[in-house]
């Protein structure tokens, strides 16, 4: 949490900071960070409520994670009426995982909730593929293709869908 080295990755092309925790959004707003992707899902109620305000800065843009329709809901009412709604993407997550949307039918749920409220808005999708392995052999680089891949399709099925 050093605002030289937010400064510096911005200066170079960085297209946000990501945070971790609620926490680093706030510091990141307090040094002035415009662009801030929380990647995780969001449930800090009083959090969202401080969110709620930052999102009447035009120039502040804010993305998180949404992983289940109990999280869809939670963030959709903890936000209520905001002058824009928060822009969310759907956590696509890998079987046995601990997060995201683990079937064709998660997503499909978790997408029509964010498209019932007014304050969220379905920008995209999201994973982690950490848990395939580390290394570059072949058999870690064919497991991040194919979740890749599936990050993939599960945008275009989301796209055509009009979701």
């Amino acid at each position: 949490m050093t605002p030289a080295l937010f400064a510096r990755q911005l200066a170079a092309g960085a297209w946000a900071m990501t945070a971790a925790t609620p926490w680093q959004v706030r510091a990141y707003r307090a040094f002035g960070v415009a662009r801030v992707l929380l990647a995780n899902e969001l449930v800090d109620t009083a959090f969202v409520s401080w969110l709620a305000t930052q999102l009447a800065d035009p120039d502040f843009d804010f993305l998180c994670y949404v992983d289940s329709v109990a999280g869809a809901e939670l963030l959709a009412g903890a936000v209520g009426p905001t002058t824009r709604p928060v822009r969310v993407l759907l956590e696509v997550g890998l079987p046995g995982g601990r997060t995201g949307a683990r079937t064709d039918d998660d997503v499909a749920a978790i997408a029509y909730a964010v498209q019932r409220f007014p304050a969220l808005s379905l920008v995209g999708v999201a994973g982690y593929e950490g848990p395939l392995g580390h290394g570059r052999d072949p058999q870690t680089l064919s497991a991040v293709s194919k979740y890749v891949a599936r990050l993939a399709d599960v945008l275009c099925k989301l796209d055509a869908e009009g979701l």
